[in-house]
């Protein structure tokens, strides 16, 4: 171009200027610079500089040094430092929607809203956790222990194993209804002694429709997991296979609190709306959108009608390895049996 005679202040320690492409080429060769840059006669009309590079590398592919070259111009040419920072570190931004979805304008809430909700839909999803896994294993335990003593063969002679089976059910859900009833009214209490204070719980909304909400996904979940974890219960042979198993469970269910943040930032993406509808995860998944977002009610029906019917496969599959449980007592069946013991004969 012609230009460009003097690196200038801010490029003179990292760019030397070559009088030619061969020039540059045998520095490039003989490891003098590390990459050779070309502004050709027609960068002033199409802006291309051309990059030349021994090897290929992420840690050589940079703009920096044409930045400095550049920016060192401006300083030549009168522009103050203050202006070129400013210029060369733009602010920071803030992306503005200015057409939005009837339904996003309607679903959207406000921040201070939204905030509470989020804390209030957290503690109650994690005491609601700790309260499923912490009844349903003690549940997948008794079951591994009637199974180990021979117990369960004498239960069965009296009772149809899915009997058994809900009876085991409803007592230790009395059992999780009591743990979230004693730590649900110790958050209360603790809210109204430290009301106006600045506390981990201040802010927190428990509004009526997150209640409600919460209650119905706490009662068809906690009966899906404890139907779960009796049918690991009946297929494993000791406790360390079946916590094996609950271990990766469990790490599904904890996957709306992973991703909690894309969940809040974009609680319609393909993301929140598949934990609120798969039914491993519906439980917490749909609790975390609906503290930010007003969910349409079709995906309320969608989401506890998958939930139900998981429900009732679940109770069907584990009375059915429970019944049969005694024919792989002992040992982990194999996956090509698991088929048999399931669809076969009583």
């Amino acid at each position: 171009t012609g230009e460009f005679l003097d690196a200038g202040e801010l490029a003179q320690e990292v760019t030397i200027r070559y009088e030619t492409l061969e020039d540059a080429r045998q520095a490039l060769e003989v490891d003098d610079v590390d990459v050779v840059f070309v502004i050709p006669e027609s960068y002033f009309d199409e802006g291309v500089i051309e990059f030349y590079a021994p090897t290929f590398s992420f840690m050589l592919v940079t703009d920096e040094p044409m930045r400095q070259l550049f920016y060192s111009q401006l300083l030549a040419r009168g522009l103050d430092m203050e202006t070129l920072v400013r210029m060369a570190t733009p602010l920071g931004y803030t992306s503005t929607q200015l057409e939005e979805t009837v339904e996003e304008s309607v679903n959207a809430l406000d921040e201070e809203t939204r905030a509470e909700r989020s804390g209030a839909a957290t503690v109650m999803s994690i005491l609601m956790v700790f309260t499923l896994f912490s009844t349903s294993s003690y549940l997948m335990q008794t079951v591994l222990e009637e199974k180990t003593s021979r117990l369960a063969e004498i239960l069965l002679a009296y009772v149809r194993p899915v009997q058994l089976l809900t009876g085991k059910i409803l007592a230790l859900f009395v059992l999780g209804l009591l743990i979230t009833l004693v730590y649900g009214v110790t958050i209360f209490v603790a809210l109204q002694m430290t009301a106006g204070e600045t506390t981990p719980l201040s802010g927190l909304s428990f509004a009526p429709d997150m209640m409600a909400l919460i209650v119905v996904y706490y009662l068809i979940g906690y009966l899906m997991y404890a139907a779960l974890f009796g049918a690991i219960g009946a297929l494993s042979s000791n406790l360390n296979e079946s916590s094996g198993i609950m271990s990766i469970i469990a790490i599904v269910v904890m996957l709306p609190f992973i991703f909690s943040t894309q969940i809040s930032t974009d609680p319609n993406g393909i993301m929140a709306v598949g934990f609120s509808l798969f039914p491993l995860t519906s439980s917490v998944g749909m609790i975390m959108r609906t503290a930010v977002i007003d969910v349409p009610l079709i995906e309320y029906v969608v989401s506890l009608g998958l939930l139900i019917v998981t429900t009732l496969i679940f109770f069907w599959l584990a009375g059915r390895l429970f019944r049969f449980q005694n024919m792989i007592s002992g040992r982990m069946p194999k996956l090509s049996e698991i088929p048999r013991l399931i669809f076969g004969a009583e």
